[in-house]
């Protein structure tokens, strides 16, 4: 089956009026135009692969073959990612990230030759019911070029690029944006992705932590912060991937677990990159 093209992506998104890039969903020949926090570990994906020299294949547009995106247009695709995933955090009240986000606009990001798709503009939450989990990640960008908070709309929380429903709005605490905060960091070594690792971090330590031990998943993430409903649970890979990611993040020694010399796997276990570990020289 052809896909949609995912076209050349927005480098600079004041070229292409603004907006949010993000990784839409191909379902049975359906897109939605929803992100999930889980898909947030892509970017550091991606910046890993053009560090270590990969090229990336997309669909331009249906009648054009793949082509292939160089290394330095694929880092700059990470940092854009990654840039709407911290904007899934501070743009609601508590600085906290939904599970979910549905983008409004839905066009393709700087596609060579335009194709229009049917989006949900007047409706900017579509039907779930439509969709099931699984398929193809297309990128898109969305309409605007603003960062306002996000505004409660009913049951849904609105603003120019992305809307969230009531019941994807929890926070359970995942690792999946400190994830390739960490990997942009270190690859990159530009202190914003510390920066916004932090303002996270703060989040965290002021609406999830619990006074007898440990973090908590919250119910809301646009509940009045002072008065949050907790769920009084904390998920193990808090500790296991959360938390490890912000300390690699936040420490000085890029020597300490090297990108060159581990990987690490999808619950953040470190493994050894044979032949590049100083210790077999």
């Amino acid at each position: 089956n052809h896909s949609p093209p995912l076209g050349r992506l927005g480098l600079d998104p004041g070229a292409d009026g603004g907006g949010l890039m993000y990784i839409a969903e191909l379902i049975n020949d359906q897109l939605s135009h929803k992100m999930d926090h889980l898909v947030c570990f892509l970017p550091g994906l991606l910046a890993l692969g053009a560090a270590n020299g990969a090229k990336a294949l997309v669909h331009r547009d249906l009648s054009l073959p793949d082509e292939e995106i160089g290394d330095s247009e694929l880092m700059k695709i990470a940092g854009e990612l990654t840039r709407t995933c911290v904007e899934m955090y501070t743009r609601t009240p508590t600085g906290l990230a939904p599970e979910i986000a549905f983008f409004i606009s839905g066009r393709p990001a700087r596609v060579q030759r335009t194709r229009h798709y049917e989006t949900e503009e007047t409706q900017p939450l579509p039907d779930l019911e439509r969709f099931k989990l699984g398929g193809a990640p297309h990128i898109f960008s969305s309409s605007s070029s603003l960062a306002p908070k996000l505004r409660l709309h009913g049951q849904t929380a609105v603003d120019g690029d992305f809307s969230i429903k009531v019941n994807d709005a929890h926070n359970l605490l995942r690792p999946e944006t400190v994830e390739s905060l960490f990997i942009m960091w270190r690859l990159t070594g530009d202190e914003k992705y510390r920066n916004w690792g932090w303002q996270i971090w703060k989040a965290f330590e002021r609406h999830c932590r619990v006074s007898t031990g440990g973090y908590t998943s919250m119910q809301n993430v646009f509940q009045d912060p002072s008065s949050l409903t907790s769920k009084d649970k904390m998920e193990s890979f808090f500790l296991a991937e959360t938390l490890k990611y912000l300390f690699l993040l936040f420490s000085d020694d890029h020597n300490f677990m090297s990108l060159k010399e581990y990987v690490f796997n999808t619950e953040a276990h470190p493994f050894p990159i044979l032949g590049s570990m100083s210790w077999q020289e």
